[in-house]
């Protein structure tokens, strides 16, 4: 419950430092600041980031592609969130691998 009421509160805030934003630089800076704070430093923002990624497993933005690079590298390139994409880069004969910006742990694991 508690979490919730914090999520919202957060969120409020962001609606009215957007309105600030046209008034005052400064309160728009200290309302980013605060909510920036919530979301990347507290049990809040990795829930709201969690429950983002639960709702966004289902449906991709994007189709996903595989491109192959030269002749022994694949790039594998992931939708995530919104507009986010993760990248794979696998040697053709499985030995080394890379991934690049793993926002989601889950769809890293299900497409190698």
């Amino acid at each position: 419950k508690m979490d919730t009421v914090i999520l919202v509160l957060v969120c409020c805030g962001f609606v009215l430092s957007g309105y600030l934003a046209k008034r005052n630089r400064l309160h728009f800076r200290l309302l980013f600041a605060i909510g920036y704070f919530l979301y990347t430093k507290t049990h809040i923002g990795y829930y709201y980031h969690c429950r983002r990624l639960h709702k966004k497993r289902l449906a991709a933005h994007s189709k996903t592609e595989i491109v192959q690079v030269g002749g022994d590298v694949l790039v594998y390139s992931l939708a995530i969130l919104d507009d986010n994409y993760s990248y794979i880069v696998v040697e053709k004969h499985g030995r080394f691998a890379v991934v690049i910006d793993p926002a989601d742990p889950y769809i890293i694991q299900v497409y190698s």
